[in-house]
């Protein structure tokens, strides 16, 4: 149906939150509550822990992704940026 990947995101100019690395719903099962349920996992997760909250990140042209994390009350605008050395 879906999975969601998360770990602890600690450094030293933001207070302890957890980390989505990854979340992904089969086609067949979007639209039914499946990304949201892993959402509030890792949600509840954190709040079990004593995380302040949840980040993810997502690519720029995920408009779709976009509008779901923030109809699940994500917000955010940042633009990642990576280096190649």
């Amino acid at each position: 149906m879906g999975y969601v990947h998360a770990n602890d995101y600690d450094v030293i100019y933001a207070p302890h939150m957890k980390n989505i690395m990854g979340i992904a719903v089969s086609k067949q099962y979007k639209r039914q509550g499946v990304g949201k349920a892993l959402l509030e996992a890792v949600e509840e997760w954190a709040k079990k822990t004593g995380a302040s909250g949840v980040r993810l990140v997502s690519g720029e042209t995920r408009s779709g992704a976009h509008a779901f994390y923030r109809y699940c009350g994500y917000e955010g605008e940042k633009r990642q940026w990576i280096g190649y050395t």
